[in-house]
């Protein structure tokens, strides 16, 4: 095996949905709260109903749909001023985090150090560049996947948004998966040694519905898909369960506090990474417990290999809940 492909093998990376996975609230919210007044008086809401009854409950879809929503109530300035550096510097920092960040980043770095393993972060988030990069956890962060504006400078009141310079579809989430693995190209062919970080070696965190694409797309190719609820919240619980068995591994309280199970099933799963010693393609795996193969020398050969590898059968194991 070459250098190049072993340096792969040694490095791991945590791949995570933003709003509601790693915060309390939608990551416009304090936004929302400012100008509470302005949404009530024009649509007669409260903030917390903005995008519910806006984007989605218009049919439309809730990642192209806010930036819409958003920006076209910055023209008609029911919220005033917001640029991409009053989202940044002012906005950003507002944000009402999960439980245990940021000092997460840090101490789970050190555990797959412990298992000699380098370890990345990465947020794919259907929201809004600026409102991640001014959080608090953005130095922690390798890269940030998210929707982007365009400020223009106004006359009299300065710079403010003008328009959607690029998007990241709640519901194709997977693509950018594909970039961060890559390295490169999404849709340039490179050899599986030329990858950046091998799919294997992926923790995926997501909390619901927008996510279920991006949690099957890595549990296909052998890696590890993590499902976050509202801790104490049966309610969240139970949405969870209807909407993310069979897709992920663990559905976990939302805490990232030092010795919550969600700390206990990433380090577990790090171990698992480092330890991995079976290099069969999982999608083939993935396929046969899911009877998508007809041949049948095919099906045998790869039954006898599932049969054999505790690995590939812990990968292929059904959701436990926290």
């Amino acid at each position: 095996m070459t250098t190049k492909a072993a340096s792969t093998i040694t490095k791991a990376a945590c791949i995570y949905d933003f709003d509601l996975t790693l915060t309390e609230e939608y990551q416009q919210m304090p936004i929302l709260r400012t100008f509470a007044r302005q949404i009530e008086q024009r649509y007669g809401i409260q903030p917390e109903e903005y995008f519910s009854t806006l984007c989605s409950g218009q049919g439309i879809e809730i990642g192209v749909g806010a930036m819409q929503q958003f920006i076209s109530d910055v023209r008609e300035h029911v919220f005033y001023r917001i640029s991409n550096e009053t989202m940044k510097n002012y906005y950003a920092q507002q944000i009402q985090l999960a439980p245990g960040l940021p000092e997460w980043f840090p101490r789970i770095n050190e555990m797959a150090k412990k298992v000699d393993l380098t370890l990345e972060h990465h947020v794919v988030s259907a929201g809004f560049t600026p409102l991640i990069e001014g959080s608090i956890i953005a130095p922690y962060l390798a890269s940030i996947r998210s929707g982007t504006f365009i400020d223009d400078e106004k006359e009299h009141n300065g710079k403010s948004l003008s328009r959607i310079k690029t998007i990241v579809d709640p519901n194709n989430k997977r693509e950018k998966i594909i970039e961060i693995c890559k390295g490169k190209d999404v849709h340039k062919d490179i050899p599986i040694d030329d990858y950046a970080l091998r799919y294997s070696n992926v923790i995926v965190f997501g909390d619901g519905h927008s996510d279920k694409r991006m949690f099957n797309f890595i549990r296909e190719r052998g890696g590890r898909a993590l499902g976050v609820y509202e801790k104490d919240n049966p309610e969240a619980l139970a949405k969870a369960q209807q909407e993310l068995t069979g897709r992920v591994h663990y559905l976990v309280p939302r805490d990232y506090s030092a010795g919550r199970p969600l700390e206990k099933v990433v380090e577990e799963s790090l171990h698992r990474i480092a330890q991995r010693s079976c290099r069969f393609d999982y999608r083939d795996i993935h396929a046969l417990l899911l009877h998508h193969l007809e041949d049948e020398e095919q099906i045998e050969f790869i039954r006898r290999h599932w049969q054999s590898c505790a690995d590939c059968q812990e990968r292929g194991k059904e959701t436990k809940v926290y």
